[in-house]
């Protein structure tokens, strides 16, 4: 199943639970946080979420901080490594620590999946 922030807040709470347990990643299409207070509210009244016992609610509030919070965070740590790969002193391994990244081979996986294209390659179009 392909996830975009159009579906997900159309999600059943099994379908949110495999996504919790999976490693599969959303990424978000819009900077706007009107609109993802919007899309969180929209997860919210979908799921009833008043309604909900305890454990059910704690798979709609992993789900929500998956699918938010962890994603802005990563969007946080690859544009300070690009401002880093910009720099044709600094090497990967340094846009890689700079970012947080405990090695540079999770660093680069990462950085293909969010912009696209590998970091060596952003580099020289930079």
């Amino acid at each position: 199943m392909q996830f975009s922030m159009k579906n997900l807040d159309q999600l059943s709470l099994n379908e949110m639970e495999e996504l919790l347990s999976s490693s599969r990643k959303v990424i978000w299409q819009t900077e706007d946080n009107e609109a993802k207070y919007a899309w969180v509210a929209a997860v919210l009244k979908a799921q009833r979420y008043s309604k909900l016992g305890k454990r059910d609610k704690g798979i709609v509030r992993r789900f929500l901080q998956k699918v938010t919070a962890h994603q802005y965070a990563l969007r946080m740590r690859i544009d300070r490594a690009k401002c880093y790969l910009r720099d044709p002193k600094a090497t990967l391994a340094m846009a890689s620590a700079a970012a947080g990244f405990a090695d540079q081979s999770h660093f680069t996986k990462v950085f293909r999946r969010m912009v696209g294209v590998a970091p060596a390659h952003f580099r020289v179009s930079a």
